[in-house]
């Protein structure tokens, strides 16, 4: 399954989603940090987009999970976006966009080829709202001209698998090796 096998075209990441929604926290003040809370999602390049875990007993300032992170502003990370898994608090630096084709491989898929614009935005060229709703991003299409969701979806399984074999043949290589060594 080859990407270069299919035929691209460009949508508008507005026209993607049924929903993006901001971040709701304004402030960091008062979040209290923990090891095991809910996720803080901010703007970071690191961690798929976790700056740490909070308490928070605010069911209003917890946003769903399943959906595409947009980074809008702040630390070098503007532009980017990540697919994000679980529920989590947010900056208003973040938008959290929804709809009913997401999953982890197709919002994997999505958020990488949002990635490939990235470069558009800086700190001082912010992905305001109305920016990631008319930016344009690149995807496969069905013979009827729309998002191929399945195929985004076969293709980050296919890559996943192939990831996991090429560790599975390492560490098994690695193991032979560690015992022709300790010989």
């Amino acid at each position: 399954m080859k990407l270069t096998d299919r035929e691209w075209k460009a949508f508008q990441i507005g026209m993607l989603f049924d929903r993006i929604d901001r971040g709701k926290i304004s402030s960091t003040q008062g979040l209290v940090h923990t090891e095991k809370g809910i996720p803080y999602v901010g703007a970071t390049a690191n961690n798929n987009g976790v700056l740490y875990c909070v308490e928070c007993d605010d069911p209003k300032l917890i946003q769903d999970g399943n959906c595409v992170a947009f980074i809008r502003d702040g630390q070098g990370s503007v532009g980017l976006s990540m697919y994000r898994e679980t529920p989590c608090v947010a900056t208003v630096n973040v938008s959290l966009a929804y709809a009913s084709w997401v999953n982890r491989y197709t919002g994997i898929f999505v958020s990488t080829s949002s990635n490939m614009i990235r470069s558009k935005y800086s700190f001082g060229y912010k992905r305001k709202d109305e920016r990631l709703k008319r930016d344009f991003i690149m995807l496969p299409v069905t013979d009827a001209g729309e998002p191929d969701f399945d195929f985004m979806e076969q293709y980050i399984k296919d890559l996943m698998l192939k990831k996991y074999l090429q560790y599975d043949a390492f560490s098994e290589w690695e193991k032979s090796a560690i015992k022709e060594n300790a010989v």
